[in-house]
């Protein structure tokens, strides 16, 4: 060994020992030197120097570079040749140097929790290693694969099954791509310069992992992994509710429940266009937020004790199409034939078509103060959903409510009108009346769509 080597080698082994290695182990000089090459090379991408402190970096003078002499001229002609103290490489100190504190420490557990928690806060803040995540549709999907162990495990082995579940996420071919470029995203980000060194230390740290990632036995959780899918996933739980995040973009609450007593016709529009801007990871925790809001509701309907039926208004469109499928079928229409009716039909109880709906409900819970709360709880969501301008995704089982149990909510004077005959509801006659009577009532949108049942076949249903 020279001279050089031996003065550098000994600076190197210096420097280790104060950042925190204990120099008489070989093994941690072995996983130092790691740590420093490391470091020297983030500060490198820097823009500063890999050299240690107490040694000199030597640089040679090439023939087309200006003269060290000052003269201007290139050293070719200026020079180079004049004597051998000119021809000799010259060294110069740079700065800044790699110095202990940038250095990562992993000679030791303690000193490796240390890093890892370090690097995790520079994961969930640092804007330049936004691209190390995981695709969030990935990190939702396995952990709701797992939520059942998660939820029912203890704290320590909790942690062992979301390490099993980042080394899973990082080996699905969306994710490979992030696991690959690593060295890349960090070497990138030092080059924005201006780092401080504790900056330098996780950038290092972080490289050291990606380096040590190819070697990863592929039974054993991977570090990198694990950091990456942990920052992925506290970016899912982090994220602002995307229900509230959508009522604060229309306006916020109290501008929301305005627009919608006002009956304003171009919020169902506004609310469509805006949903369609959501990332698909927003709109799945949109539906599981809805479908665990509207449960009570569900659960009322599933087991029956569901109370307000629809109005007659709006399933009557679909009693006339039924009445005049049959009779183009000169006896009984095909199924495919109703299950078009009933969801061309539904899709129009939408807006001010459903404001009848909202005014039943509205009704049922002035009536029935002391009805049982859950009860209660589901015919207050049926009057929000109408208060919004729809009645999805409980529409069908409305329609279901009304129909096969016979429960239709009737406002009031409407049973008066109510033909003797059920085929009767389908005449010219009981539709003209009845579209009249809604007009009363302060219903124009309901009255509108009964009269248009008569323009198609007025004088054709000879019933």
């Amino acid at each position: 060994m020279n001279r050089r080597s031996a003065t550098s080698g000994a600076a190197e082994i210096a420097l280790l020992e104060r950042a925190g290695y204990s120099v008489r182990s070989e093994h941690q000089v072995s996983l130092g030197m790691v740590a420093l090459t490391a470091a020297r090379t983030v500060c490198l991408a820097v823009g500063g120097s890999s050299a240690v402190p107490g040694t000199r970096v030597a640089v040679k003078t090439g023939r087309n570079d200006p003269c060290p002499c000052g003269s201007g001229r290139k050293y070719k002609r200026c020079c180079l040749g004049k004597s051998e103290a000119a021809q000799a490489p010259r060294s110069e100190p740079i700065s800044p140097a790699v110095t202990a504190d940038m250095i990562p420490r992993m000679g030791d557990e303690a000193g490796v929790e240390r890093e890892t928690k370090r690097l995790a806060a520079l994961l969930r803040d640092d804007p330049d290693l936004e691209s190390l995540r995981f695709s969030p549709e990935t990190v939702s999907r396995l952990m709701e694969r797992r939520r059942e162990t998660l939820v029912a495990a203890r704290e320590a082995d909790r942690s062992y099954e979301l390490d099993r579940l980042a080394t899973e996420c990082s080996r699905l071919p969306e994710n490979q791509r992030v696991m690959k470029q690593v060295s890349d995203v960090v070497l990138g980000a030092a080059t924005k310069g201006g780092h401080t060194p504790s900056k330098i230390r996780s950038l290092a740290f972080l490289l050291v992992l990606a380096g040590t990632e190819a070697s990863t036995p592929k039974g054993e959780t991977s570090m990198l992994a694990s950091l990456i899918f942990r920052r992925s996933l506290a970016e899912i739980v982090d994220a602002p509710d995307p229900l509230e995040d959508l009522v604060d973009r229309l306006g916020g609450r109290d501008a929301l429940r305005a627009r919608l007593l006002q009956k304003d016709p171009t919020l169902g529009e506004e609310v469509r266009a805006l949903a369609e801007t959501l990332e698909p990871a927003s709109v799945r925790r949109l539906q599981e937020a809805a479908q665990e809001r509207y449960e009570p509701l569900r659960t009322a309907l599933d087991e029956g004790r569901y109370p307000v039926g629809l109005p007659i208004a709006l399933v009557l469109p679909i009693l006339v199409d039924l009445v005049r499928a049959d009779k183009a079928a000169r006896g009984t229409a095909s199924d495919a034939s109703k299950a078009g009716i009933l969801e061309r039909r539904m899709k129009e109880w939408v807006g001010p078509e459903v404001q009848i709906y909202q005014d039943l409900t509205a009704r049922w819970l002035e009536a029935h103060a002391g009805e049982d709360p859950s009860v209660r709880k589901a015919v207050a969501l049926a009057k929000e959903l109408a208060m919004a301008g729809s009645l999805a995704p409980f529409d069908a089982d409305l329609l279901h409510l009304s129909f096969e149990q016979k429960n239709l909510s009737l406002l009031d004077g409407e049973e008066a009108l109510l033909p003797g005959e059920p085929s009767r509801l389908a005449s010219p006659p009981f539709l003209r009346k009845y579209a009249k009577f809604l007009d009363e009532k302060g219903y124009p949108a309901n009255a509108a769509r009964i009269r248009g049942l008569l323009e198609p076949s007025q004088g054709s249903l000879g019933v």
